[in-house]
């Protein structure tokens, strides 16, 4: 029996659930739990794949097939090759990216300092032109313009993008005009003064140089490009957002634990040439070692340190192995999810070609495609 129909039984005859035996009622209870958790899950995946609303004109039918070119690659042949042509661009860029820190890559300039390689410079250039037109292509075919900007998937477009930009127009600056020389008036000193200029330009390219390298950071943004056309990627996305109270107790129990084993390690070691200098480095070595990742710089040398150190291994095991089966269910759920939903898309598409094969044929059948064509030959004459 449907367990919503039999809590509208319950409702119409006014009775009360508990009244229920206790094992029934614990299988009601979580029968309709489940029910209702799966009910709401659908409406948010039905929300989530509402049609977008654009403006009924021949300006929105535009703005529809640009976003459907650039957004939904499963919408037609040419949006599966506009979305394969962007991942490769995301590719590229990326290995060109780690490419131009090689130093054999790099060639020197006429003052005989190394400077990026120009081949791969021009291939960044090319991406970045890419990126730039698809982002503006698919903020002109967004039905609404505030979400979009609002949107984790092209803010960090534009943090991809945008340090190309800064740093071009940082180049331009520094090779631009060079500042006047600054002279001291007369009335003020009877020597006339020329501050020095070489020590100013010195600490203005040192602030930019520092400026740029911050920006040349965010270009790491680009590889998260990437979730935008990858299943895998999503999933390890969504599982990490849904398991944040997971990860939230995982991270409380590290710190709380690892504040208590790194004051015992601290104290314990330090009459001992150890590396515990104090507490925060005592907390690094804590975090390593229940972490298993162990590098060795910093370990106990007393046998009351070795004997925390063990216990401190053995609980970074127990505490790391706590929230792992939940996040292993979460993201289990949503790959299947995602499988389930491929599934009914494709079942859909067929169904929607047999059944306009179907009414050719009937159509055809009935003659009536023959006349439909007469008549736009008649027309057209």
């Amino acid at each position: 029996m449907c367990v919503l129909s039999f809590q509208d039984d319950l409702d119409f005859w006014g009775l009360d659930d508990a009244l229920l035996e206790s094992c029934c009622r614990d299988k009601y209870e979580t029968e309709l739990m489940c029910v209702l958790a799966d009910m709401e899950s659908e409406c948010m995946d039905m929300q989530e794949d509402a049609p977008e609303i654009f403006r009924d004109n021949c300006m929105g039918r535009y703005q529809k097939c640009l976003w459907d070119l650039i957004e939904k690659p499963e919408s037609s042949q040419a949006a599966n090759i506009v979305s394969v042509i962007s991942m490769m661009f995301v590719l590229v860029s990326t290995v060109g990216m780690s490419l131009n820190t090689l130093q054999g890559l790099k060639v020197l300039d006429d003052a005989g300092e190394p400077r990026d390689n120009p081949l791969l410079e021009l291939i960044e250039a090319i991406c970045i032109v890419w990126f730039t037109l698809e982002f503006f292509i698919r903020l002109t075919g967004s039905p609404d313009k505030c979400s979009f900007l609002k949107n984790g998937m092209n803010i960090i477009d534009v943090l991809a993008i945008l340090p190309y930009y800064v740093e071009l127009a940082m180049a331009q600056r520094s090779t631009g005009q060079k500042p006047e020389m600054l002279v001291e008036p007369a009335f003020m000193s009877q020597n006339t003064t020329v501050l020095d200029n070489e020590a100013f330009e010195e600490e203005e390219d040192d602030s930019l140089q520092g400026l740029l390298q911050v920006f040349r950071v965010f270009k790491l943004a680009r590889i998260l490009k990437l979730a935008r056309h990858s299943r895998g990627l999503q999933s390890i996305i969504f599982t990490l957002t849904q398991s944040a109270r997971e990860l939230g107790l995982l991270i409380m129990i590290l710190v709380i634990t690892g504040l208590i084993f790194s004051s015992l390690a601290f104290y314990i070691e330090q009459g001992e040439d150890s590396g515990f200098t104090d507490i925060p480095t005592a907390f690094y070595w804590v975090i390593i070692t229940m972490t298993t990742v162990g590098y060795g710089d910093i370990f106990p040398v007393s046998g009351l340190g070795k004997f925390v150190g063990t216990f401190c291994a053995i609980s970074g095991a127990l505490t790391m192995s706590l929230p792992l089966p939940i996040i292993v269910s979460n993201f289990e759920k949503y790959y299947e999810k995602q499988n389930r939903d491929d599934k009914l898309k494709l079942r859909r598409a067929r169904i929607a070609e047999e059944k306009k094969k179907e009414e050719s044929l009937r159509m055809g059948h009935f003659g009536l495609a023959t006349r439909c064509q007469e008549g736009d030959t008649n027309l057209v004459g």
